[in-house]
């Protein structure tokens, strides 16, 4: 075989294919494509590696630009006007399922100015409690249609009132805790029935006024407590089942009570350390005494 160099320890010729000459090479360099001649016996086979295909190279994909977003303004949310609160007395209306013009009892009396009237709707509004301390006007469709049933605490009004309350019933779930608890101002409660309580009505603190033509039925203790220096006025109310007294007066409590019916409690008026003026009650089958004065 003519060229190249006979390598006689291996038996074997090596070629590099040259393409620009078009020909086969004696090698003499780290080249790509070969040529191998074998001696075989007495003659030689010759195996001829073809150059390999040149791989054409795949052109680059070209990215295209992709066209740039345009950003839409975002509108500006015009400001929401915050609710304010009225500066004058206003009437107002409650309902059981919240429809009315506010969701809740307390929500009204919180919202309302000093002087404001909220009338409640006939039905049971169930409260964890009731906390009023300014004057206004809470106004139930009669103590047997509007109910306020008080789950934790008493239904209390504090301040110098005017604190007018008429055709509800105050329902306490808890006889330990006092059903409506009056302390100073001046109140005008009309119609209204306490039970379930304690004390029914719980009035201290120089609180004046009336109390007039209520019920107060089938509390723990006593039916109207008065204490503290309260002076109001008790006239035709109806004080009946207490466990104690119909009527107490202690602690230099004092005014008037008037035609008040006071029955089927241990007592039906005590008076203790006290100065009320007692005119016309009818005080009767109480178990231990109808009337007991201790001044």
């Amino acid at each position: 075989m003519a060229g190249g160099s006979w390598d006689r320890r291996k038996g074997v010729k090596f070629y590099y294919y040259d393409e620009g000459q078009g020909q086969w090479i004696n090698y003499h360099d780290d080249m790509v494509y070969w040529k191998v001649e074998f001696e075989l016996g007495e003659g030689v086979a010759q195996a001829t590696a073809a150059p390999r295909a040149t791989a054409t190279p795949r052109p680059a994909p070209t990215s295209t630009p992709r066209p740039t977003p345009t950003l839409k303004a975002t509108p500006t949310p015009m400001p929401t006007a915050t609710p304010t609160r009225p500066t004058g007395p206003v009437t107002v209306r409650v309902a059981p399922d919240g429809s009315g013009d506010y969701p809740t009892i307390q929500e009204a009396v919180d919202a309302v100015a000093p002087g404001s009237t909220i009338y409640l709707n006939a039905g049971t509004y169930r409260l964890p409690k009731l906390s009023v301390t300014k004057s206004l006007s809470l106004l139930g469709a009669g103590m047997d249609l509007t109910e306020i049933i008080l789950m934790q605490d008493a239904a209390s009004f504090r301040g110098e009132g005017l604190f007018i309350v008429e055709d509800i019933t105050f329902r306490q779930q808890r006889d330990s805790w006092n059903v409506v608890w009056v302390e100073g101002g001046e109140i005008a409660f009309r119609r209204c029935r306490f039970t379930g309580g304690y004390d029914g009505l719980y009035l201290t603190g120089n609180t004046t006024g009336i109390v007039q033509d209520c019920e107060v039925v089938g509390n723990a203790l006593n039916g109207i407590s008065m204490r503290h220096y309260a002076r109001p006025t008790l006239e035709g109310n109806r004080c009946v089942d207490n466990g104690h007294d119909g009527i107490i007066y202690v602690e230099n409590a004092g005014g008037v009570a008037r035609n008040n019916e006071c029955s089927r409690n241990e007592k039906g008026i005590l008076v203790w350390d006290a100065d009320p003026y007692l005119v016309d009650n009818n005080c009767y089958d109480n178990s231990v005494q109808d009337i007991e004065i201790n001044r």
